[in-house]
């Protein structure tokens, strides 16, 4: 646990670990699949579009917690999905993060971004902001507590998380890097 730019900074394996045994190797096509199946059917969820680019829909799972009251405003955590910035999807989420997530009050929404290599990381960052400004628009219809908003990711969602420390206004309450890296210098990236 470290303080960096005034977020606070969780990084670590633990939490990712059931889910990393569960689905590496596996084909997209298998991979996508499998995540949409998880926790649509455990959780109740609504999904939104934060973003239209080019005519396609980028979206996001609001998971809203049953462990907080319905007048009272929660903290919330903006989940990045990995998958090597090549693929993955929203619904990349372990069913027992969440159950974790809403047991501490927090309510959950994981978001999907345009994958490389068609979208530079510019972009796929920009998606990341579109998401948290719509994020911060939209909290009072969610009941969130706009000042109390982290952001997590796994794989490279946590590598997403950890640049959000940087680009994101208003910052993030704390970061939280789960199996992340720091930096990318493959020219594919760039």
């Amino acid at each position: 646990v470290l303080r960096t730019k005034g977020c606070l900074v969780i990084a670590g394996t633990k939490a990712c670990a059931f889910w990393m045994r569960h689905v590496a190797g596996q084909c997209k096509e298998l991979y996508r699949e499998w995540c949409l199946s998880r926790c649509s059917k455990v959780f109740e969820m609504e999904t939104q579009v934060f973003e239209t680019t080019y005519g396609h829909d980028i979206k996001a799972d609001v998971y809203l917690s049953s462990h907080v009251k319905k007048d009272q405003k929660s903290p919330a955590v903006l989940f990045i999905h990995g998958g090597g910035l090549i693929m993955g999807h929203r619904k990349m989420i372990a069913p027992n993060l969440v159950q974790a997530f809403h047991e501490g009050g927090f309510h959950v929404i994981s978001i999907d971004y345009r994958l490389a290599p068609e979208t530079k990381l510019p972009d796929i960052v920009g998606d990341i902001k579109d998401a948290w400004l719509w994020l911060q628009e939209n909290a009072e219809s969610f009941a969130i507590d706009r000042n109390r908003i982290a952001v997590a990711g796994h794989s490279a969602g946590a590598f997403l998380t950890l640049l959000g420390g940087y680009v994101l206004e208003p910052r993030p309450v704390a970061l939280i890097s789960m199996a992340g890296y720091g930096r990318l210098t493959h020219a594919e990236f760039e």
